[in-house]
């Protein structure tokens, strides 16, 4: 990990001096003790609190496949989708999100209902079906517009739903545990 943190440090300052030639430097053999500790990294997959994951999904501005960027990492939506999933009441916390939040969280919302409650998922999501409002949406390194309704479409399909549920590795952070009961 300490490697791969330098070498990113690297391609860092080589790319913000308008460098295009990598060089691979190794760290000096000696170190000041505080370097010599291993860095700190920040899982930014860890399960967020329900009320942090409402709210990261309640203002989220982008729908996002389950492996995103370069690295194929599980978005934090993703995993305070699985948050709010994991709760007893996920359904009104659903049904909640679909009338406060952004298009992309109502997204989320309508995915979290289709999972918990299809017979729910298609009473709620009707008002969606013809709706043309675009959301930007990433799968792996892509991000597109698609209209709300050609998302609630794929939804209805099983779309996104199943890589929502079965994602468990992000390529840095390891194993990606689901939330506590």
């Amino acid at each position: 990990m300490r490697r791969f943190l330098q070498d990113l440090t690297l391609l860092a300052a080589v790319s913000a001096a308008g460098g295009y030639a990598l060089a691979r430097v190794d760290p000096p053999t000696t170190q000041a003790p505080a370097l010599a500790l291993e860095p700190i990294v920040l899982d930014r997959a860890t399960p967020a609190a329900p009320d942090e994951a409402m709210n990261l999904l309640r203002t989220a501005t982008i729908f996002s496949s389950a492996a995103v960027g370069f690295a194929g990492v599980v978005p934090d939506n993703v995993v305070a989708w699985r948050t709010v999933l994991s709760q007893p009441m996920a359904h009104t916390l659903f049904l909640d999100l679909l009338h406060t939040a952004t298009p992309a969280g109502q997204a989320y919302a309508l995915a979290g209902l289709r999972a918990i409650s299809p017979a729910s998922f298609h009473l709620w999501a009707q008002p969606f079906f013809n709706s043309e409002m675009v959301i930007s949406t990433m799968v792996g390194c892509i991000i597109s517009p698609m209209t709300t309704g050609a998302i609630v479409d794929q939804l209805q399909r099983g779309m996104w739903i199943g890589d929502f549920v079965t994602a468990s590795r992000s390529r840095y952070f390891g194993e990606l545990p689901w939330p506590e009961d």
